[in-house]
């Protein structure tokens, strides 16, 4: 799978955002206690997982959800984890056939 059907932002888009909260973060004089940001500077894998972070925690604000662990975890590893996306196939196919044995007539 490429980074358009993992529904990936780009390493441009992620720099980017990056770039915007930490200007936005000195402007509110918190920089200091942002900690190093060496590491996250670097374009790619941790600029993209910081934007699906973000986006996770915009949608679930803007359908009046709590953002949780698992939230974040879900959309991390919907992108990233194989064995996560099979799951989720695997749990799907097995809740259509459950669903087409309860519709099923009952012999009488």
């Amino acid at each position: 799978m490429n980074e358009i059907e993992k529904n990936l932002p780009s390493t441009k888009a992620a720099a980017a955002v990056f770039e915007v909260l930490v200007k936005a973060a000195r402007q509110r004089r918190r920089y200091p206690r942002i900690g190093d940001l060496d590491p996250w500077r670097a374009a790619g894998t941790m600029q993209q997982s910081l934007v699906v972070t973000l986006d996770a925690a915009i949608l679930a604000g803007e359908d009046g959800r709590m953002l949780t662990t698992n939230l974040v975890f879900d959309a991390l590893a919907a992108r990233w984890s194989d064995h996560y996306r099979t799951a989720l196939e695997r749990q799907a196919i097995a809740r259509k056939a459950a669903l087409a044995r309860w519709k099923r007539p009952h012999a009488a």
